[in-house]
């Protein structure tokens, strides 16, 4: 039964298939990977690298499972959550740490919040030496506006939904914004440390790309 579904797949890929059915391909060969012939993974590779699109989801997941650098590199751009995806498999790219720990940097400076306490977590457990720079120097920048930040934290306490009729919309947002400023500093701090304790460059951290 496998042989025929491996055939009808494989047409599939080949002659007639649309990029939403593509990723259910991926999606197929990644599940149970092993299970299929390498030649099918190759064909779906092809397609790929020719240019039909599939989702960065799928295409992660593929990286992910068959460590093909060729596909890595097929796509010039991927979201931050890719990114930290890529980064927790142990990909062997000191440059998307970098990316992830510049990216999150800028961010607190500028205090687009979005996914940086994702990728502080991620640096904190998975980051190496490759970011620690990046880091601290985005640690010195931040710090007289946390320092200011903890004595109005202490002073004026956590926010409280229920204290919002009391307070006001304004200083109830004024409260939020300084806790998770703060909580964002201290998530630092912990990224910064774990990295030091651990002190190991990206190689001792990662996989190696296959010859897939």
């Amino acid at each position: 039964m496998q042989k025929v579904e491996e055939s009808s797949l494989r047409r599939k890929i080949n002659v007639s298939c649309s990029s939403e059915e593509l990723n259910e391909i991926a999606g197929k060969i990644c599940s149970n990977w092993g299970s299929w012939p390498m030649s099918l993974f190759f064909d779906l590779k092809h397609r790929i690298l020719k240019g039909l699109i599939i989702s960065e989801e799928c295409l992660v997941d593929l990286i992910i499972i068959s460590k093909s650098r060729s596909l890595y590199l097929s796509k010039h751009f991927f979201s931050i959550d890719s990114q930290i995806r890529l980064m927790k498999s142990g990909l062997p790219d000191v440059n998307l740490e970098r990316k992830i720990a510049q990216n999150t940097a800028n961010n607190l400076r500028q205090r687009h919040y979005g996914s940086i306490e994702t990728s502080l977590k991620a640096l904190r457990d998975f980051g190496t030496i490759a970011s620690l720079t990046i880091l601290e120097v985005a640690e010195f920048d931040i710090r007289p506006n946390i320092q200011v930040e903890k004595i109005n934290s202490e002073l004026f306490g956590e926010p409280n939904i229920e204290d919002l009729h009391f307070d006001g919309l304004g200083v109830y947002s004024q409260k939020l914004t300084t806790s998770l400023n703060v909580r964002l500093a201290v998530l630092l701090r912990e990224a910064i440390v774990s990295i030091k304790e651990r002190d190991q460059n990206i190689e001792s951290l990662t996989f190696s790309w296959s010859t897939l």
